[in-house]
This record gives structure tokens, C-alpha cells and sequence, in this order.
């Protein structure tokens, strides 16, 4: 039986996943920022690949680089390939060093260039 401060990834995958075919984003959405980070994107990887990129537009813009952060390396470098350079950029804030690294060498050639010449317009 789990701890009461862990939540049951079965139960919580099975209810997201219903939510997803029922067409209730909304409800998706509340349930998937709701949990902590770490849960987030084992509850993203753990999902079919064909609901990955639903689930990760439901991610809220405030969650996006905690979750980012603790996904595998595969969807992370996926995930980070679809978004443009200022929200990468926009995201390094938040985001611990040796995380954006990591992101930043499975970027697609120029990308990284970009990102951080994105981060130092920010500046």
C-alpha cells in the first residue's frame, strides 16, 4: 500500500488516460499539474506515445521546466526539439544548470546556438 504522500501511478494513469478519451482536457490538465514534478513525467513516459505530446500541452507554462527537467532523455530532448528557441529560453531560468546542458546537447543542430543567444537577449 503506498505511503500517503505517494500517489498510486496506476490509478492515476488509468483516470488521465480516461479523461484523455473522454475529451476532458480540462480535467487532464487540473490532475496533471497537480502532481508533483517527478510524477508528472513518469506519468508522461509512462503513457502511450500517441498521448505523450496531449499530455505535454496540457503541462502549465509555470510547471513546464520542473517537469521537462524529470523526464527521461528521450521525450526531454523530444519535448525540447518542438519548442523554439525563446521558450527554451524563457525555460533556463527555472531550470537547474546541468539540466538545460542536457537539453541543450540533444537540440538539433544551430538550436542550442539559438537558445542561448535567446537567453542572453533576455538578459
Amino acid at each position: 500500500m503506498p505511503a500517503s504522500n505517494e500517489i498510486d501511478a496506476p490509478s492515476v494513469n488509468r483516470e488521465v488516460a480516461d479523461l484523455l478519451d473522454a475529451g476532458t482536457l480540462q480535467q487532464a490538465r487540473y490532475m496533471l499539474n497537480g502532481l508533483p514534478a517527478d510524477d508528472a513525467a513518469h506519468l508522461i513516459e509512462s503513457s502511450p506515445p500517441s498521448s505523450r505530446a496531449v499530455l505535454w500541452s496540457l503541462v502549465d507554462e509555470e510547471n513546464r521546466s520542473d517537469i521537462l527537467a524529470a523526464l527521461g532523455e528521450e521525450l526531454k530532448g523530444q519535448f525540447a526539439a518542438d519548442m523554439d528557441s525563446e521558450e527554451l529560453a524563457a525555460l533556463s531560468t527555472d531550470i537547474e544548470t546541468d539540466d538545460l546542458v542536457d537539453i541543450l546537447q540533444q537540440l538539433p543542430g544551430k538550436a542550442s546556438f539559438d537558445v542561448l543567444q535567446a537567453m542572453s537577449v533576455q538578459d
